[in-house]
């Protein structure tokens, strides 16, 4: 810090990251053991604050983010010059007297109508939030619900869809009926169908109650000023300040882990251990006086009660009609306690059968029945007939489609000033980003089309930007000129023709555009559950690391003995470990990793395309890997 060098630059910053965690993991385990409210917890909640090493690494979180190149009210980014001057500036002497800066209001559009209103905080004030969150979440993780996912680290959107479709997905519960109607008797089974409550909250983030926010909410000794600063920013409208009376600033780094903590319990609340009812009281009586066993067991069911929650998301599913209001109610009545209440347009009560739906965070649940259903999710061809599987589909919602579409679109009409291969620079992390998290289930077909519509986008754009260009040409320079790594024509590239580069080095700039088609291996949704508890991530990480390292193992796609997702080949070549750090990769849909060429091309040309020579790491060890 004296010689006015990034500590990321120097080998010693492996072993801050580490003392952070060790320090995260020691908070874990006191919290689990004296509960929220012991005043030594938040005293050590308190010594993590004020440490260099965290608020080393509470700046360096922040800047690989995307919300660095995003500005407050004071119009500031956190750029690699300004890291040092930060670190400096959330000191606890200058956090003593901490006040907030008004929030910037930003509208964007929702794909269902209306707008979500997004407040976003200065970039010191986001930097104080990660600062605080170091201390905060790993003491808020063992009281979290188990069904969870959202926001949490150890835990991903994938975990939610894959545990929903596990139990939709289930074969038709069948109980035997003993009646002492002889007629009824011949039926011998009848169907226990599924509910399911699709639960949607009021205006979640500005209707959460003030009061029980700065009553529960785990703060470090002597903090809680400045929770209440967060709480009541100014908001930034049109040249006034307006100031809220409740709920919590969406956009911020802590309304997450707010947002988490809020509905924590409302899984025990709602659900209970699992329950044996019986189909017929007195015949199940009867039969139990006699003695016979086997047709006791036949007489009963088990009652099943699942809660799945995405942040402010999450659905409740049922398998006893009779126990459906019961559990609503009780839903009803935790969120009332904490200021918030369902909304009665969106909120859904319906029996899973088929031809019904559920909608959850972008994707679609849907039970088909061959004999009844086709349509181009559905429909498939195989030995010239067309035929309809019967089961359990997942596929992403055509309003997530669309919005891809309209973003695609917007890149290629607003910048035909930029070369083909500054489009495709800006085009494929975009396809990256909503291929890995749409590419679950039954998305093959859906991607299929995708992939046909962007190749016109991008013939069309070829188009308005060399009018004069035939067409062989065109095709030569932009589809065919180069060998595609899934050798096969028609694939959009481009490269990179800087005159002072040499012929080998505008080689190996090839870009082409993503196939969504070929990105991953088509896998059931279900077997992205995580079939045992992963217990605590601060504590124990491994259970995640192998769940991880086995989905990319199926989702992994080959072709032509050459597989297309360079990410996933090197992840499972690494087993899920970061080589610079020793340290798991994280899932592999975050934004926080990055491939590193462990020697440049133009010493070995001879192994163009190869991964003989790349590695897959943290993006804040690819510093130290270049050094």
């Amino acid at each position: 810090m004296n010689e006015g060098r990034w500590p990321i630059l120097e080998k010693e910053f492996l072993a801050i990251h580490q003392l952070v965690k060790n320090q995260q993991r020691i908070l874990s385990l006191l919290a689990a053991s004296l509960g929220l409210g012991n005043p030594l917890l938040r005293d050590c909640m308190l010594e993590i604050c004020t440490r260099l090493t965290s608020r080393i690494i509470a700046v360096d979180n922040l800047y690989y983010t995307f919300g660095s190149r995003t500005s407050g009210v004071d119009g500031e980014i956190l750029e690699a010059s300004s890291r040092i001057s930060l670190v400096r500036r959330i000191s606890w002497i200058n956090l003593r007297n901490y006040k907030s800066s008004p929030v910037r209001h930003i509208s964007i559009f929702k794909l269902r109508g209306g707008e979500r209103l997004l407040k976003i905080p200065t970039i010191f004030d986001r930097t104080v939030q990660h600062l605080f969150k170091l201390a905060i979440e790993p003491v808020t993780e063992p009281f979290a619900d188990r069904y969870s996912f959202g926001f949490r680290k150890g835990k991903c959107a994938h975990m939610a869809v894959g545990e929903i479709a596990a139990i939709l997905n289930t074969k038709t519960e069948r109980v035997r009926k003993v009646c002492d109607n002889k007629r009824e008797q011949d039926s011998k089974y009848f169907v226990s169908t599924k509910w399911v409550i699709d639960v949607d909250i009021k205006a979640f983030f500005g209707q959460i109650s003030y009061q029980w926010i700065l009553n529960n909410f785990p703060m470090p000794s002597g903090t809680k000023r400045i929770l209440e600063e967060w709480l009541k920013s100014p908001i930034e409208y049109q040249g006034e300040l307006e100031v809220s009376a409740m709920g919590v600033p969406q956009g911020s780094v802590i309304s997450p882990l707010i947002a988490n903590f809020t509905l924590d319990g409302l899984e025990e609340r709602v659900t209970t251990r699992q329950q044996t009812a019986m189909t017929n009281l007195k015949r199940t009586k009867w039969i139990k006086g006699k003695g016979h066993k086997s047709l006791f067991c036949q007489t009963q069911k088990t009652t099943l009660v699942r809660l799945i929650r995405y942040a402010d998301n999450f659905v409740i599913i049922i398998n006893d009609e009779r126990l459906v209001e019961q559990y609503f109610e009780e839903a009803k009545s935790f969120l009332a306690e904490h200021g918030l209440q369902l909304s009665s347009e969106k909120t859904r009560i319906f029996p899973w059968k088929i031809g019904e739906r559920l909608h959850f965070i972008g994707f679609i649940f849907h039970k088909i029945d061959r004999a009844c259903f086709h349509s181009r999710i559905t429909t498939q061809w195989k030995a010239g007939k067309r035929f309809t599987r019967r089961n359990l589909y997942v596929y992403p919602n055509p309003d997530e489609i669309m919005s891809l579409k309209r973003k695609i679109k917007s890149v290629f009409t607003e910048n035909r000033d930029l070369s083909p291969y500054q489009i495709i620079k800006l085009i494929n992390p975009i396809l990256h980003g909503w291929g890995n998290y749409f590419g679950i289930g039954n998305f093959l077909r859906t991607f299929s089309l995708l992939d046909h519509w962007i190749w016109h986008r991008s013939w069309r754009y070829l188009h308005h930007k060399f009018p004069k260009t035939p067409r062989p040409i065109l095709v030569s320079r932009f589809y065919q000129g180069v060998s595609s790594p899934r050798d096969r024509l028609w694939y959009f590239h481009a490269i990179w023709t800087k005159p002072s580069v040499g012929a080998k080095r505008r080689r190996a700039n090839v870009v082409w555009i993503t196939s969504l088609a070929s990105m991953v291996k088509g896998v059931p949704a279900h077997m992205f559950r995580a079939s045992r508890d992963l217990g605590n991530p601060f504590v124990n990480s491994t259970p995640f690391d192998e769940w991880n390292l086995q989905i990319q193992s199926y989702r992994e796609k080959v072709v032509v003995d050459r597989k297309d997702n360079e990410f996933s080949r090197l992840f499972i070549r690494q087993k899920g470990m970061c080589p610079i750090c020793n340290q798991g990769l994280g899932y592999l849909t975050s934004f926080n990793l990055e491939i590193h060429n462990l020697r440049p091309f133009f010493e070995n040309s001879e192994v163009h395309g190869n991964l003989l020579h790349k590695s897959l790491v943290h993006s804040w060890c690819l510093v130290i890997a270049r050094k």
